[in-house]
């Protein structure tokens, strides 16, 4: 997750350790990897599946008022 944060979302490392609750800035460091760029592939490809199927899903209420 680390990782994800610093190098898709471009969040600092300081905001990652504070969202992890690392006492240091060291402690995250520990955790960033440089993500292969085959993996930010498959990332990418999950994201956008994400992104579609959370589009095309009904809301409960939604699906309630329509009924």
């Amino acid at each position: 997750m680390a990782s994800y944060l610093a190098a898709r979302q471009k969040f600092s490392i300081t905001q990652v350790s504070r969202l992890l609750r690392h006492q240091s800035k060291a402690a995250t460091e520990r955790y960033l990897q440089v993500i292969d760029p085959q993996l930010r592939d498959v990332m990418a490809s999950l994201e956008e599946k994400s992104h579609m199927e959370s589009h095309t899903k009904k809301r409960p209420m939604e699906a309630m008022s329509r009924n």
